[in-house]
């Protein structure tokens, strides 16, 4: 069988390997907290938003480690349930992308409304205790790595660097979480067939900064769902002429704003 192949490495990097448990007679209980249910993109708690990707933490989740393959998809979207573990929000299930005894991805239903809902996770019959979660309308999050450096790519593909950084006046493709609703909306758990913008209500009021100054509007070409993907979206965005030297980057919709401390690659002034 063939395996599910992610057409990004961000969403690649979501169905790491991890240890294996045993099953027992007597099965553990599913240990987890409101806490350690964080934005997979950041691994920080706070407020999430429909069809973002989040990451719950915790031990006795699963039995075994179990990555979404072609053979596990449901109807062509991520399935409900993975390695006998499914999570639940508010009684609806959700997309899976990787289950293990200490780790679960998963995609938020993107039919949900803001407000404070309950989480729970089934293993094999055995359910583990509610805890609250807070969505909002939007929830930017960018991605990054171990060293804060946000992950984009030039328009070919490549990863920015610090030996292949973006130069003033490209075009980059900054990849995040937590954009909310789009033209079309997206479906619960299925990738976007082609772009699908975000709503112009959001889109009116995204900005973003490089070292704290906002960046012209028209800068940006597209904000919205990354095509052949379940719950990430993408930022097109032209390095301004005049930036700087690998600056600090923040995304906001309206109050809402990425984590601090992300660098962004650019070969500035």
């Amino acid at each position: 069988m063939n395996s599910y192949r992610a057409s990004t490495p961000i969403l690649s990097a979501l169905l790491t390997a991890g240890a294996a448990w045993a099953s027992s007679v007597n099965p553990p209980a599913l240990t987890y907290t409101s806490a350690s249910v964080v934005n997979a993109a950041s691994y920080l708690p706070g407020a999430l938003a429909p069809n973002t990707i989040a990451t719950v933490f915790g031990t006795n989740l699963s039995f075994g480690t179990t990555a979404v393959t072609a053979g596990t998809l449901y109807a062509g979207g991520l399935p409900l349930s993975l390695g006998g573990v499914t999570v639940y929000i508010d009684g609806g299930q959700c997309g899976l992308y990787y289950v293990s005894p200490t780790q679960i991805n998963l995609l938020i239903p993107n039919h949900l409304n803001p407000g404070t809902l309950n989480l729970v996770i089934g293993r094999d019959g055995l359910s583990g205790p509610n805890v609250p979660i807070t969505l909002d309308l939007t929830a930017p999050t960018l991605f990054a790595d171990n060293n804060g450096n946000a992950i984009a790519t030039h328009l070919d593909g490549t990863l920015l660097t610090s030996s292949a950084p973006a130069q003033p006046g490209e075009w980059i493709v900054i990849y995040c979480l937590g954009l909310g609703r789009t033209i079309p909306d997206a479906l619960d758990f299925m990738p976007a067939v082609a772009a699908a913008p975000m709503i112009a209500a959001n889109f009116k009021q995204l900005v973003l900064t490089l070292n704290g100054e906002p960046v012209d509007p028209a800068q940006v070409n597209y904000a919205g769902a990354t095509p052949g993907e379940s719950g990430l979206y993408q930022i097109n965005l032209k390095i301004p002429d005049a930036a700087p030297s690998n600056p600090q980057i923040v995304v906001s919709i309206g109050p809402s704003r990425s984590q601090a401390n992300v660098q962004l690659f650019v070969n500035g002034n």
